[in-house]
Formats: structure tokens, sequence, C-alpha cells
């Protein structure tokens, strides 16, 4: 078990995210999820498929490699509205 904030700045003083500022994506908590983590899963990508296992592993936390939100993105339409409605729920 660890909470949210620790797990976060755990990632930070691991991964060092200001080192890659001309990232296309914002590296960092994207989507605040819940306080307390007991499992979490690790991908490439956000996705529809990868969000849905997630979801039906009783997943805390999901950690990927490809953000949810670009730099400059931040338009919630389509597929992309629909994955972001199915982690908020």
């Amino acid at each position: 078990m660890i909470l949210r904030d620790e797990l976060t700045d755990w990632l930070k003083a691991s991964l060092h995210p200001e080192d890659f500022l001309d990232d296309f994506c914002y590296n960092g908590l994207q989507l605040e999820g819940k306080e307390i983590i007991e499992k979490i899963v690790f991908g490439v990508s956000f996705n529809q498929l990868f969000l849905e296992k997630a979801i039906a592993a009783r997943t805390d936390a999901i950690i990927v490699h490809h953000g949810v939100f670009g730099r400059e993105l931040f338009h919630l339409h389509g597929l992309f509205k629909e994955k972001v409605h199915t982690m908020l729920n």
C-alpha cells in the first residue's frame, strides 16, 4: 500500500520528469485517482482496451508511457472522451 502523493513524489524523484520538458506529453500525474494505492498496472499507451482490463483487475492506479493528455492537447471528444469517461467512472 502506498499513498497517491507518495507514489507521485517517488516517481518524480526516480524519473526526473523535469529533464524532459520538450516531450509531447506532460510527464506526471494527469488524472488524480484514489488516495490509497494497493494495485498498480503499467502499460505503454492509454487506450480503451488497456483501461477496461485495468478496471476488470480492480486496479487503483495506472502508469503509462504515453499519457492521457499532450502538452497542448486537451480536447474531450469522440473516442478520447469515452476513454476519459471510463477512467473517471
